[in-house]
């Protein structure tokens, strides 16, 4: 039996999507595609690196709580929570797996290398498995908010 949902799907309004251009505009200037989204695409993670590299995906995390930060377009609102779930679990990750050396850059503890090698491994493999499942929900973010913005 098929269930069909008895909400009626309205076209955005005019103020919705002005409301959500900004919105994306917004997130654009704090999640720039130069800043930590380049760093992921770049950055071997089995390499020490600054702590700033990922302020971009620090700040938006502490901002995405902020209700005047959702969309009004469900499937884009969709699709920033699945850019927030992926950066909440990388940054677990990086807090897990990482520590900060004396030069105060973060990285894999080097002394798995001879002590834990599997380890060093999992943990450069996690990193970077999380770290361009981040970059993909990014891409189809942006993709599919300047499909539905455009003017």
């Amino acid at each position: 039996m098929e269930v069909k949902s008895s909400r009626a799907v309205e076209a955005p309004t005019a103020s919705a999507v002005k409301s959500d251009r900004n919105r994306f505009d917004a997130f654009l200037r704090a999640v720039p595609p130069d800043g930590s989204i380049a760093f992921l695409r770049e950055h071997h993670m089995s390499a020490p690196f600054g702590p700033d590299e990922l302020g971009d995906l620090r700040r938006f995390c502490g901002s995405s709580a902020i209700p005047e930060n959702e969309f009004r377009d469900r499937r884009l609102e969709r699709r920033r929570r699945q850019l927030l779930k992926r950066t909440v679990k990388f940054l677990d990750c990086v807090a897990q797996y990482t520590d900060t050396g004396q030069d105060s850059k973060i990285g894999v503890p080097g002394i798995w290398e001879e002590e834990e090698p599997r380890k060093l491994d999992h943990a450069v493999y996690l990193l970077h498995r999380l770290s361009d499942r981040v970059v993909r929900a990014y891409e189809e973010f942006v993709d599919a908010a300047r499909t539905r913005l455009e003017p």
